[in-house]
């Protein structure tokens, strides 16, 4: 009787976390996706804050793909406006990536920063995913039009790419690099 009892309130409690995970997973989808209905089911910051708190103690994976999809979102401009047949992408311009990145940071902890734990670093992560995707659009370009780097333009984005990497290492621990991805 008590090992039925203990299973089927195991299988009760993993039922409700599984299907808090899937509703708390899609109004984060609802309130941050710009296509959303703004006035659709428009959650509270601490209602936001409440909900954050919940997926921490559910299983990781929900937090881990939240954060994938909400850090995801947030470069979606970036990836626009640098694609690389604009002529914004090229290494000449190269401190215009560093530049929308700042200016991003600064917007998200204005607007949304106060609502994620500290602990879930969400600067930090779409910061790492911001190098990334920039890593791999610039080897992408620079292989296409090799023929038009010359030394001074590789020492001109060397040395914008090094600047950065300071105010990087400043602003961030790097802690979230060392996470199981």
């Amino acid at each position: 009787g008590d090992v039925y009892k203990r299973q089927t309130l195991s299988s009760k409690v993993k039922q409700i976390q599984s299907e808090l995970a899937l509703q708390i997973t899609e109004d984060f989808q609802n309130i941050f996706s710009p296509s959303s209905n703004q006035n659709a089911n428009k959650m509270t910051t601490n209602q936001l804050k409440d909900a954050c708190l919940v997926v921490s103690v559910l299983d990781k994976s929900v937090k881990k793909n939240v954060l994938k999809w909400y850090v995801n979102l947030q470069l979606q401009e970036y990836i626009q406006l640098f694609h690389e047949n604009q002529d914004i992408a090229w290494l000449d311009k190269i401190d215009k990536r560093y530049a929308w990145l700042k200016r991003h940071l600064l917007d998200f902890e204005e607007k949304y920063g106060n609502i994620f734990p500290t602990n879930w670093e969400v600067s930090e992560r779409i910061t790492v995913q911001f190098c990334t995707i920039t890593r791999d659009e610039l080897t992408k370009i620079m292989s296409r039009r090799r023929t038009e780097i010359d030394v001074k333009l590789l020492l001109f984005a060397i040395q914008k790419t090094a600047n950065f990497e300071q105010l990087l290492v400043k602003r961030f621990t790097g802690i979230t690099l060392n996470e199981n991805k």
